[in-house]
């Protein structure tokens, strides 16, 4: 690593260690697995992750996509119809209240 990449890096690592508030983006891609399904794989170390930092003392903002693709898993739209906006909203109504359960899910495995 060169020098410069390195100083900013130990910055970063400096300011992450001294936050007291840290805010987590999760993409689609880390939520989902390929079928469309929860990907607990992922989202299990992310969890205990979260559940150390908040031990630590820190508040945690989790800001997760993944409802429009959990939706679109369960519900097994038509190809064609993906980007229909009805079709959507109704992917993602679906989609959030699957995602919510899954963190609940993992959550309780930490306990």
């Amino acid at each position: 690593m060169r020098e410069p990449d390195k100083q900013l890096e130990d910055k970063w690592t400096k300011q992450l260690l001294a936050a007291k508030r840290v805010v987590i983006k999760l993409g689609t891609s880390i939520v989902t697995n390929e079928q469309g399904d929860l990907n607990l794989d992922h989202l299990k170390p992310i969890v205990n992750d979260i559940a150390r930092l908040v031990g630590e003392g820190r508040q945690i903002v989790l800001v997760s996509s993944g409802a429009i693709g959990l939706g679109s898993g369960h519900l097994g739209p038509a190809i064609e119809r993906r980007n229909d906006v009805v079709m959507k909203q109704a992917c993602a109504a679906v989609g959030q209240s699957l995602l919510m359960a899954g963190y609940a899910r993992c959550s309780l495995s930490i306990r």
